[in-house]
């Protein structure tokens, strides 16, 4: 096992292993990519390459990855096709593996095909997404839900650091806070919950393919930001809000200036506690805050949508992202993400509150184990609180779940 992972998280990951059936297999599709390479990586450590499928569009790209890990070809199985093929094509290779991890973005392009697939050929799916678009085509999908129950499979995108530890503090809030005032407290039209992430200075870089990813999203910003208003997404002005953030058991001694952003929980949150408003942020900059502010004036949204849509400027930024940008972050092991929340009563705040905190590693190295985790915990239909259907993370493995991985925790807090 890797040396960044603790004693008791290789106990547990050699523990599922253990539980595998000899015919089971799953796929990981788009392994080439530094966050797929990361996770094969993990495979290989764990001497789990006999049980895997290697898959994705560029065979060269493949081949690459194996010679860097010192990957024998005969030690693994690996297949070339891609999602713009026939669906014959792609369902003679998902046929072969009970699971399939898709780590090719961007996920709005490649999820639909693999979903599909996954659907007729019953094998269950996982992706590490962190677009809301795809999150909703899966979860709120009522046709694809009911498909999944049929094939008694589980569809569940997001298993990466976009939602995990945000998914699992958010459960964590509204079983707190439903156990305090009552279920019905939670659902009711003015019930609100709030998600800050403090990446902090270590943890801020990203892979070219996340970067790419933040741009497409910034280009279809057009009027803010989209947050989870009385149920629905929709575009809302940026907001600037100071959240404190607990760093080794102690509130931060400066609240942390941060901004809304267009992150996964306004749509997998909804799902995982049915609290109608959700809001996600970002630790930010002074001088970022004041661009944000500057961005809800409507001739300065305006003329950024002009930018962001000519039509070279787009494929010149990815050029460029390619040619300068490292292939990913080189992430320290030690180096944790520190998350804030809130779940309250908009016009009651002082009487309807409950706060709570998560702590993850940095969020390549976290997404790796993460779901590598999951994949294995379904395989082996281990601590499912749910067996089938379109799940989040907390819905099919509890609040909890977060605190099986190492470096990770969650848990309430009282507010200072």
């Amino acid at each position: 096992m890797s040396t960044t992972t603790s004693q008791n998280f290789d106990q547990t990951i050699h523990s599922l292993i253990s539980k595998l059936v000899p015919s089971q297999r799953f796929m990981i599709y788009g392994c080439y990519g530094y966050t797929g390479e990361l996770i094969v990586k993990l495979v290989r450590d764990c001497g789990l390459l006999k049980k895997v499928v290697l898959a994705g569009r560029n065979r060269s790209s493949l081949e690459d990855m194996l010679k860097r890990l010192k990957i024998d070809k005969s030690e693994v199985e690996y297949q070339v096709f891609s999602l713009d093929q026939d669906s014959e094509v792609i369902d003679e290779q998902v046929r072969k593996v009970d699971l399939v991890l898709l780590v090719a973005g961007p996920f709005v392009i490649t999820s639909k095909a693999m979903v599909e697939s996954c659907l007729r050929c019953g094998a269950h799916y996982l992706d590490i997404t962190g677009e809301a678009p795809v999150f909703q085509s899966i979860l709120e999908n009522d046709t694809v839900k009911k498909q999944a129950c049929e094939k008694d499979i589980i569809l569940m995108p997001g298993v990466g650091f976009d939602v995990v530890p945000t998914d699992c503090l958010s459960k964590k809030l509204e079983e707190e806070f439903s156990s305090r005032f009552g279920k019905e407290k939670t659902t009711q039209p003015n019930a609100q919950l709030e998600l800050a992430i403090n990446v902090g200075s270590t943890a801020v870089q990203t892979s070219r393919g996340t970067t790419k990813s933040a741009i497409n999203m910034l280009r279809q910003g057009t009027w803010g930001f989209p947050e989870r208003v009385n149920g629905v997404i929709q575009p809302m002005p940026r907001v600037v809000k100071e959240f404190p953030f607990y760093k080794n058991g102690q509130t931060a001694t400066q609240p942390v200036t941060c901004v809304s952003v267009p992150w996964g929980d306004i749509a997998t949150a909804y799902v995982s506690t049915g609290v109608p408003n959700v809001r996600v942020y970002f630790s930010s900059s002074k001088n970022a805050a004041t661009v944000a502010k500057i961005m809800n004036i409507w001739l300065f949204n305006f003329l950024f949508f002009l930018f962001f849509n000519l039509p070279f400027v787009v494929p010149l930024m990815f050029k460029l992202i390619d040619w300068f940008m490292p292939k990913g972050p080189e992430e320290n092991p030690e180096s944790r993400v520190h998350i804030y929340g809130e779940l309250f009563h908009r016009d009651n705040p002082a009487t309807y509150k409950v706060c709570g905190r998560a702590q993850a590693k940095a969020g390549y190295l976290f997404t790796a184990d993460s779901a590598l985790l999951i994949a294995l915990k379904i395989l082996t239909k281990t601590g499912l609180k749910k067996h089938s259907g379109c799940l989040t993370p907390s819905l099919a493995f509890g609040a909890d779940f977060l605190n099986e991985i190492d470096g990770c925790k969650v848990e309430i807090v009282e507010e200072e």
